[in-house]
């Protein structure tokens, strides 16, 4: 039988149970981010997978990956916040 948790009403791997690259595609379907919703489920299950306390394997590796590139192309849509430094951030205050 294989070692598994309940978290977030998805399956967590086991330390004894790896899934492969498709059971963790099927767990959790990535799609593109398109709310703030979205990322949230999304960085809740990368959380998962970071928490898992064994090296992960080369197919969650790379699921984690494609995670992490979703992520970061929902982030690169947001307006960005301007850098400011001295005398600019006293002029953003004007």
């Amino acid at each position: 039988m294989p070692n598994t948790t309940k978290a977030s009403g998805n399956m967590i791997l086991g330390t004894n149970d790896a899934a492969s690259y498709e059971n963790l595609v099927q767990e959790f379907i990535p799609r593109p981010i398109h709310t703030d919703q979205q990322l949230q489920a999304v960085q809740t299950r990368i959380d998962t997978l970071i928490d898992l306390e064994r090296e992960l394997t080369p197919d969650e590796t790379d699921y984690l990956d494609l995670l992490g590139t979703l992520v970061w192309e929902y982030e690169q849509t947001l307006e960005a916040i301007p850098d400011i430094y001295g005398g600019g951030l006293t002029e953003s205050f004007s």
